[in-house]
């Protein structure tokens, strides 16, 4: 670490290797201050230049999410008490309330990142686990001296029912441009997906959930046999039941299962398919204004795309045409989402084109540089540095010295790196 520099303690309750949002917002920041990020451990090894990473090895008892929520949040109080970071920065509706209490301890503000959108709905019922959450999240989101959400729609249903002073920041899910250490049919061929195919390669990528929508593009495997093949990339609740289904439609030899990859071999995988699916149900706020970086993942990687309906993507469609909207719930679905994939496939190459203009309208180094404008006037050390509005200052030799003298790291734990050991994502 810096001496001369704040530090920054970010916490995640996931997995950093496979939360890209986490990974760009903590490299972001490092512009400006030393940054320490908590995340939970997968075994995986995991490091990254830009960052201090700490995996927190948590027991694998997936029936009793809380207590290991508790054990990760105790941890989080204990690395704020040992560190001392002049600013806290707390991702998802698990670690709020968690953030404002490691604020307390240290007395340094907080900020807060919502990956979802937890407003109650009239008429949707609300298991006890979301309730916790959304009760979480309303002790502590207006003590966050700053707000961060995915898309403008977020921001303003958040402001409105939460009554926040100030629209919550946009920081959209935009990926970095790539940088791929291999060339992408080296890895490629690593996941058995050979350079020459006779058939169009057709992706999903992301959580394996039934009730997100992907059920219909399965059932529609079969209807796609003749020129398409789908493969399924990610983990999550309903990956047993997806392989279930498969088998049970006798689709095997149409649907392969990739499994989770390393965000680092996302875009090579991606470049050796042909057609992205985006798929949401209509249910609820969170799904019906969704924010997916997989849809500029896609673009990153030259892929088309069918999605559902859901306004933020009908936008893209309407103004970029990179693909075509496709609403697959209800009766004969599958029908409708082979349909739609077929659409796609009939004009590759009209759809590729179009992908240009939307890849350089959406660029992470401008979101990147909003998110660093926005915190660093919240750090104290920061607003003598760079001032209220972000602008950097002339500092003094006697300010800076005092500056020094404030930010000095206590040796000890707060420097040893962190530990890793098995254990299965939370979500």
């Amino acid at each position: 670490m810096q001496r001369d520099r704040p530090r920054l303690l970010t916490a995640v309750f996931y997995t950093i290797e496979h939360d890209g949002r986490v990974q760009r917002a903590a490299e972001a920041l490092s512009e400006r201050f030393d940054v320490t990020v908590l995340s939970v451990a997968s075994g995986a090894q995991y490091s990254n230049p830009h960052f201090r990473s700490v995996q927190v090895p948590l027991p694998r008892w997936r029936f009793l999410q809380g207590a290991r929520l508790f054990l990760f949040s105790w941890r989080v109080l204990r690395e704020a008490r040992s560190l001392r970071p002049q600013l806290i920065y707390v991702h998802d509706c698990f670690l709020p309330l968690v953030g404002l209490l490691a604020a307390a301890v240290v007395g340094a503000p907080f900020v807060y990142d919502a990956h979802e959108l937890f407003i109650p709905e009239a008429g949707r019922g609300w298991t006890l686990r979301r309730r916790f959450f959304y009760w979480m999240e309303r002790l502590s989101i207006r003590k966050a001296v700053l707000v961060i959400a995915a898309n403008g729609e977020r921001a303003a249903m958040m402001q409105e029912h939460y009554h926040l002073a100030a629209s919550p920041l946009v920081i959209r899910n935009i990926p970095a441009p790539p940088d791929d250490a291999e060339t992408a049919v080296d890895v490629a061929e690593r996941y058995g997906l050979p350079g020459e195919r006779r058939r169009i390669r057709v992706v999903y990528q992301g959580e394996m959930s039934l009730k997100r929508g992907l059920e219909p593009f399965i059932l529609a495997a079969p209807l796609l046999a003749e020129r398409c093949e789908l493969l399924l990339i990610g983990g999550g609740p309903d990956l047993a039941q997806a392989q279930h289904l498969v088998a049970e439609i006798g689709a095997s030899r149409h649907v392969t299962f990739l499994g989770k990859i390393p965000r680092g071999d996302l875009h090579s995988v991606l470049r050796a398919c042909d057609i992205g699916i985006v798929t949401y149900t209509g249910r609820d706020l969170n799904n019906v204004y969704c924010a997916p970086n997989k849809v500029h993942e896609y673009a990153q990687a030259g892929l088309p795309m069918v999605l559902t309906p859901q306004p933020p993507l009908k936008a893209i469609v309407d103004e970029y045409r990179v693909g075509v909207i496709c609403d697959c719930e209800g009766d004969r679905g599958a029908e409708r989402a082979a349909k739609a994939v077929l659409s796609v496939a009939d004009d590759l190459d009209t759809y590729r084109a179009n992908l240009k203009r939307f890849v350089e309208d959406h660029q992470w180094s401008a979101e990147g540089q909003r998110l660093v404008e926005a915190v660093s006037p919240h750090c104290p050390y920061q607003r003598e540095v760079f001032g209220r509005d972000g602008k950097k200052l002339a500092v003094g030799a006697s300010q800076r010295g005092s500056q020094q003298r404030s930010l000095r790291v206590a040796d000890g734990s707060a420097n040893d790196p962190g530990t890793q050991s098995d254990m299965e994502n939370p979500g």
